[in-house]
């Protein structure tokens, strides 16, 4: 599969995926007290650049219900914690930029909203909580469960192991096969070189030395 491909699918899944996550717990999903079970996939930039736009869309998907706002600045605030996440390379940096990013920039979408009357630093609290929940409880044994699979070489969402990816190996073309057949072992007990054909393909029969055929033990006996 082509990189581009693969790249393209690993993104759909991705947003697909937390999109389907987000819906799932819809009546705690957009409310100032919130929480996301979607929110333990922001860990997956640290093994996907392609990640990154997977869960944009996957959250633009999902803010659809709550109205252009959450659209907009939901999906920023993911995008931009997403970009971060990538940049620390470790799990333990990695967390942060999705929590702070939505526990600040989350808040501002209920400032639009008259119907939620909590200031703003209670909601920072409450979404920050949820999503510091979200990725510590959920994120974080997912990223090690990854990792360890990587390790194994096992593949999750196309997941490439560790150190280099299994398609970089070496592979062995029809044509260079047929200009290096593998040698079909011919050897004798005792003989360091193969041992020729004749003109019909057979093996000729050679004496090894030092075994004793039932010619030489014949022999032996009429003497």
């Amino acid at each position: 599969m082509k990189k581009t491909t693969k790249f393209l699918v690993r993104s759909a899944v991705i947003a697909a995926l937390y999109a389907a996550l987000t819906f799932v717990v819809a009546p705690i999903a957009y409310t100032p007290v919130q929480f996301r079970v979607s929110e333990a996939l922001t860990i997956l930039p640290l093994f996907f650049t392609e990640a990154i736009p997977g869960l944009t869309i996957g959250c633009f998907i999902a803010n659809i219900p709550a109205g252009p706002w959450d659209m907009l600045i939901g999906t920023a605030a993911t995008l931009i914690a997403a970009v971060l996440t990538r940049l620390s390379r470790k799990i333990w940096l990695g967390i942060i930029p999705p929590v702070l990013c939505n526990a600040f920039l989350v808040p501002v979408i209920f400032l639009t909203n008259p119907e939620i009357t909590e200031p703003y630093f209670f909601n920072v609290l409450t979404v920050g909580g949820g999503e510091l929940l979200s990725v510590v409880a959920l994120g974080v044994p997912l990223y090690f469960a990854m990792a360890k699979l990587a390790k194994k070489r096992h593949s999750l969402f196309g997941l490439q192991p560790v150190g280099g990816k299994a398609d970089d190996a070496p592979q062995i073309t029809e044509e260079q096969s047929a200009e290096n057949p593998c040698p079909t072992k011919t050897d004798a007990p005792g003989e360091s070189e193969p041992r020729e054909r004749d003109e019909d393909g057979k093996i000729p029969d050679r004496h090894v030395e030092g075994a004793d055929t039932s010619a030489d033990i014949t022999a032996d006996k009429r003497e």
